[in-house]
């Protein structure tokens, strides 16, 4: 009983310790969502576990937002303390004339250079030009977003190659661009979105593009929202990997 009794005790002090790890993650990781005229931001994140493993991030500028969303191959402490690595580094680099390929370079040194090997990191970066709405972006092996037309009221695969952070410390990004008219929307998330498992396997992106079709009425902020809570009900309410989704809509 007494053996009980302590085991006990060690693993509601592990617990405590890991809520404020937590909450010390959630501080350090927080980030505001720009608020601008022609531009309507919505973006959610919510760990699987305790800690996360993903990291979405903001900076404007005089002329443009810069957005980073990125994904800790793992889940758990582990993850959580290496995605709060990212944070640092991001902070330590300059906010303006970067180019998204030069941040993810620059990062991907970072990591190489202080992650475990076993461990890798998927980063998509961007930047948004408030005045020519071009959005530029480069990816290191994360999953591909979405840019929506509204013109031809269609959905385009935001393709971009790159290798994942951490795996070769000389790695060259490509850069990337698309214009948004008015109405266009891009759409960015983790691999916890499209790993979302239903009854019948694993969602197809064809999904997901039909989840956002269904929102379009709402606000940005309400539509990541509702495909979050219609992702979870679909997985009866049990997250299987940190779910991480960010919208962007060029404002009519």
């Amino acid at each position: 009983y007494q053996e009980h009794q302590t085991l006990r005790g060690i693993q509601q002090e592990i617990k405590s310790e890991i809520e404020i790890a937590a909450n010390v993650q959630q501080t350090l990781l927080e980030t505001k969502i720009p608020q601008e005229e022609a531009l309507d931001i919505g973006a959610i994140s919510v760990p699987a576990k305790q800690m996360s493993g993903d990291y979405y991030h903001f900076v404007r500028d005089k002329e443009s937002i810069n957005i980073a969303i990125a994904d800790v191959i793992g889940k758990g402490i582990p993850a959580a303390l290496c995605m709060s690595m990212i944070k640092y580094a991001m902070d330590s680099l300059p906010e303006t004339g970067i180019h998204p390929s030069q941040v993810l370079k620059n990062l991907n040194r970072v990591v190489e250079q202080n992650v475990d090997p076993s461990m890798f990191i998927t980063m998509f970066y961007a930047n948004y030009n408030m005045n020519s709405h071009k959005f530029t972006y480069a990816s290191a092996g994360h999953e591909p977003g979405f840019y929506y037309c509204k013109k031809e009221n269609k959905f385009y695969d935001l393709t971009a190659k790159g290798l994942v952070l951490g795996i070769s410390q000389d790695f060259d990004y490509e850069e990337y661009e698309q214009h948004l008219d008015e109405g266009d929307m891009i759409v960015l998330f983790s691999d916890g979105v499209t790993e979302c498992r239903s009854e019948d396997g694993f969602l197809e992106r064809l999904d997901i593009q039909k989840l956002i079709e269904e929102h379009m009425c709402c606000s940005a902020q309400e539509m990541v929202q509702n495909i979050y809570e219609s992702l979870l009900k679909l997985q009866d309410f049990q997250l299987h990997d940190d779910f991480t989704l960010i919208v962007l809509t060029r404002k009519v």
